[in-house]
């Protein structure tokens, strides 16, 4: 919550532990655009009154002028605050128009610092009342120590949570989940800082902006959270109970010399989409892409730091079942993110022996033979997403998450809101995904049959059959249309849009989507095994 107190309290305020805190939800007044509202409602008053001071006043269209005017400036914001008053400093009382000018600036100067005072004493009285009338309804997200690169934030297990706090921090902390059992090998999901990226156009590496702001950092880990736990599928108890939360922060890496081209290879976790897909004919640019070496270099950056022997041995249980890996970014120029399926490589996956334990299950379609595939229990390779933190929504981390939970050889997610096979270039989608050494094996996209002698094939009814349920296609979506080579699953309602669509409001996995997140999750948090060293 903005306010003046909270800032002050925040400077004072102790730093060796942060708290991400969850404020129960009381509206709160933004000063600037308070202030903008009530000065252009003064300045049009102004205006109004003077017109119909006995008709001596201005002139209807001059009103209707300045009326305009000051909107325009109300829309323009701070720059014509700034305006207003230098107007108002050197004013040299002219008379005649100028002067009724310069009485609507003090009418609009005035109705600006009313509001945005209004809008501070609120906001800081509402604080007080929270903290000191609503402490029981203050949640705090997750503990954050900055002294420490590698923090877990969130975990099932009690004997990987930080020490110090009192026992009325631990009662307030949002995800305090009493579990009869702690998972043996938690689902783990990691956020990691990206030191520095590519620039394509200048021909060199540049550090990333993130790397020096861990407030814009641990905000961004917090809306990614908020998206998890709010979604139907993940933010399920039994799952969102079960999953552990790391953050790799190393703000000393800011300072590394990005002139060595060795130094900064070592330290890129993303990199400019390669081969820009071409979407709704207009190639869809300024792609933030996971690097070729994000996981190892991950891997690299955690062994280099220094850290006690308990810190050492629990971040390599983690590394060892890490399922999913965000490297977060604030470039500038890249602000589109992207994500890899889990156990994907740039050359295929094609030579992999999955011979990982799991749950067997069958995917049949009318386009398609029966595939036989499973959940396995863990990757061979985390699912890996570059997100820009500038560029996304709340919605953009549960979608990219869709992508990288699920497997390049056991079933993979994609997008729904471009024709995937018409656009992308084959060696981003034609990659064997399967395990059978066929063609890709995605679960909610089907190709539509070969056309002949220009015969239009309409999308089935029936999408496929999973696990002997038959899920139906959406057969009001763009992909019915005869143009488009796939069609996808039908909505879980006609008011929500798919999640791995493009989504203007509601949004839900569809139900097919849903079943098959639920049911990896599901075996994954339940495991009994995890990758060797070997792997």
């Amino acid at each position: 919550m903005v306010s003046l107190i909270s800032i002050i309290l925040n400077l004072f305020g102790k730093r060796n532990i942060i708290q991400i805190r969850r404020l129960p939800p009381i509206k709160v007044l933004r000063a600037h655009q308070l202030g903008l509202t009530l000065a252009l409602f003064c300045a049009i008053l102004a205006i109004i009154l003077n017109f119909t001071s006995l008709f001596t006043g201005l002139p209807l269209y001059i009103s209707l002028l300045f009326i305009v005017i000051f909107a325009l400036g109300t829309i323009m914001g701070s720059p014509f605050i700034i305006i207003v008053a230098l107007y108002l400093l050197f004013y040299d009382g002219t008379a005649g128009i100028w002067a009724t000018l310069y009485t609507t600036l003090k009418w609009y100067i005035a109705g600006y610092v009313f509001g945005a005072i209004l809008a501070i004493l609120y906001n800081d009285l509402v604080f007080l009342y929270t903290i000191t009338f609503g402490k029981r309804d203050i949640k705090i997200a997750f503990f954050f120590n900055p002294d420490k690169k590698f923090n877990i934030i969130k975990s099932p297990c009690k004997n990987e949570q930080h020490e110090g706090f009192t026992k009325y921090d631990l009662d307030r902390k949002l995800y305090n989940y009493k579990l009869k059992s702690e998972p043996e090998h938690p689902y783990t999901i990691v956020f990691a800082a990206n030191p520095c990226i590519w620039n394509e156009e200048k021909k060199k590496y540049e550090k990333d902006p993130i790397i020096d702001n861990l407030d814009l950092f641990l905000s961004s880990v917090d809306r990614a959270l908020f998206s998890f736990e709010q979604d139907e599928v993940l933010g399920r108890p039994e799952i969102w109970s079960r999953v552990r939360i790391v953050t790799f922060f190393d703000g000393d890496l800011a300072d590394v010399d990005l002139t060595k081209k060795s130094n900064a290879e070592r330290l890129a976790l993303v990199e400019p989409f390669k081969n820009i897909p071409e979407i709704d004919g207009k190639v869809a640019e300024n792609l933030l892409a996971p690097g070729n070496q994000m996981w190892e270099n991950y891997k690299d950056m955690l062994e280099n730091i220094n850290m006690s022997e308990v810190d050492r041995n629990l971040m390599q249980k983690t590394v060892k079942e890490t399922d999913v890996i965000y490297a977060l970014s604030a470039s500038h120029e890249y602000i589109r993110s992207t994500a890899n399926y889990s156990d994907w490589k740039s050359e295929g996956a094609s030579n992999i022996i999955d011979n990982r334990p799991g749950r067997e299950f069958e995917f049949e379609s009318d386009t398609s033979s029966i595939k036989k595939a499973k959940h396995d229990e863990y990757a061979f390779l985390p699912g890996r997403v570059a997100l820009n933190v500038l560029g996304a929504t709340i919605k953009t981390y549960i979608h990219e998450f869709g992508h990288a939970m699920s497997s390049a050889i056991n079933g993979a997610i994609v997008d729904e809101y471009f024709d995937t096979f018409k656009f992308v270039e084959p060696e981003q989608t034609e990659h064997n995904n399967s395990n059978n050494g066929n063609k890709p094996f995605y679960v909610n996209r089907i190709e539509r049959p070969n056309t002949v002698d220009g015969e239009i094939h309409p999308v089935p009814m029936i999408f496929a059959k999973y696990d002997q349920t038959i899920f139906y296609s959406d057969l009001n979506h763009p992909s019915a249309e005869e143009e488009w080579l796939g069609y996808f699953p039908a909505r879980i309602t006609p008011y929500a849009t798919c999640t791995m669509d493009r989504t203007y409001g509601n949004y839900r996995f569809d139900r097919l989507l849903s079943r098959f997140i639920y049911d990896r999750l599901i075996t994954k948090i339940n495991r009994k095994n995890i990758r060797s060293k070997k792997q």
